[in-house]
């Protein structure tokens, strides 16, 4: 049985929020403070995943120790941390973007000019500008380094950042006709009634589903 659940090495949190996060959505045996090795290296993800969120991008969850007592009825539990240096967003750059764009897209991103960088939140905000962009009627963009090392640079003590996303920024693509196939006995008025894109409307991924 589990008699004590501790952490080496943490600075950052204290040990009673790693603790939280180490009891939330825990598997059925460890939640009644039973040994189970499987989820503890489960909740190592958990507590790398916690750190990231927070600019940690070196964390390091080590091995896990095992103290047992000399009955080996109990077990205390040591996650070794090895934090590293916190990283902060030191520039965001859109690239290939016309200005009369950019504050816009930049409002809408999570991640923030001096704000601990998530690199997990950073992949979402590349497919929210993505649609942003394509939703301006620009249906063709790419993102042109999402795997390219420039994307991302950081410096040499990782303690700050430097974004640069390259768009390539397609024409803004306009309908010039909407034309229906095997249709044979409704009207062609009542089936442009339906469709909310009009001629001279731009084309979005958005106004597609609809």
């Amino acid at each position: 049985k589990v008699r004590g659940i501790f952490f080496k090495g943490n600075f950052f949190f204290p040990e009673i929020g790693l603790r939280k996060v180490y009891l939330e959505d825990s598997f059925d045996l460890a939640s009644i403070n039973i040994f189970d090795p499987i989820y503890h290296d489960f909740c190592k993800n958990k507590l790398r995943r916690r750190y990231i969120k927070e600019g940690f991008v070196q964390i390091d969850i080590g091995k896990t120790n095992y103290r047992f007592s000399k009955s080996k009825e109990f077990v205390d539990i040591v996650f070794n941390i090895k934090e590293g240096v916190r990283t902060f967003v030191s520039s965001i750059k859109l690239q290939g973007v016309p200005l009369s764009y950019q504050a816009n897209l930049l409002k809408h991103m999570s991640t923030k000019l001096d704000m601990a960088f998530d690199p997990l939140l950073f992949e979402e905000d590349l497919f929210a500008l993505l649609s942003q962009v394509k939703n301006l009627g620009h249906f063709n963009t790419k993102i042109l380094n999402t795997k390219s090392d420039t994307i991302v640079k950081y410096s040499p003590d990782y303690s700050s950042v430097e974004i640069l996303i390259d768009f390539e920024i397609g024409k803004q693509i306009r309908l010039k006709n909407s034309y229906f196939v095997g249709n044979q006995k409704t009207r062609l008025k009542l089936l442009n009634k339906e469709v909310d894109l009009k001629p001279g409307d731009l084309i979005t991924p958005d106004k597609l589903k609809e």
